[in-house]
């Protein structure tokens, strides 16, 4: 589970390719699957 912040802190550790889009829209699942992609991205 992730936070607003969290999740933000996460975009912009990968060069802020979400920017584009709403932060609040972002569902846990979602969220979950984007802390994997980054952690596999850092490995």
């Amino acid at each position: 589970m992730c936070s607003d912040t969290q999740v933000n802190e996460r975009s912009r550790e990968l060069g802020n390719f979400m920017v584009k889009c709403d932060i609040h829209v972002f569902s846990r699942d979602i969220c979950n699957d984007l802390h994997v992609v980054i952690t596999l991205d850092q490995n």
